[in-house]
């Protein structure tokens, strides 16, 4: 190990992220476990782990998807997190954010009121799985921009790079919709219709 790694630890906002990331039992619970490969791979295989090199790039990862999703440390707004986890989602117009990060979310849209206004909603996966459920029978248009991944749509058009628009069968120019944003890094968004 060498013992100049701790130099290039980054000192930005070191007394916001201290109470954030330090009690953080995720990050505990990886610099333990990281720490234990590191042991072990020495002492049984003669393999010498990087483990401060690995830790600041985990943390560089950490930051990195935390400024993606545009979240501060003390973030209190309502969006609907799947991080590491897989998770059901019903859509809920006032948490209409789902992000899914390093994880796999269902989220539902096939019960949405669209004659009470235009109800939006956004989804963000990043290093995941995204599968959006959707009835042919609610006026909706998704509009998914992808980047470095995979996004399948009903019509059977798949795109792994750009943007494309699905309008469900009873979508119609100037009536009252359901419009949903997503946006998909170096992950998967399958729209999948319940007919």
């Amino acid at each position: 190990m060498h013992e100049t790694s701790f130099i290039l630890l980054p000192v930005i906002s070191v007394n916001v992220m201290k109470m954030a990331i330090l009690s953080s039992a995720m990050f505990w619970g990886i610099l333990l476990i990281l720490a234990g490969v590191s042991i072990i791979l020495k002492l049984v295989f003669g393999i010498n782990f990087p483990f401060f090199r690995v830790l600041f790039s985990l943390f560089l990862i950490y930051m990195g998807v935390r400024m993606l999703l545009g979240t501060s440390f003390k973030s209190t707004d309502q969006k609907e997190r799947v991080v590491f986890s897989k998770t059901n989602v019903q859509y809920d117009r006032s948490n209409p954010e789902v992000n899914v990060v390093f994880g796999s979310g269902e989220i539902d849209y096939t019960q949405v009121e669209v004659e009470k206004g235009m109800p939006k909603g956004k989804v963000n996966v990043i290093f995941g799985n995204g599968n959006l459920y959707i009835n042919e029978n609610i006026p909706m248009r998704i509009q998914v921009t992808t980047v470095f991944g995979g996004s399948r749509f009903p019509d059977e058009t798949v795109i792994a790079f750009g943007e494309y628009v699905y309008r469900t069968k009873a979508f119609e120019e100037g009536k009252p919709y359901l419009k949903v944003k997503a946006d998909v890094v170096f992950g998967g968004c399958n729209i999948i219709s319940e007919k």
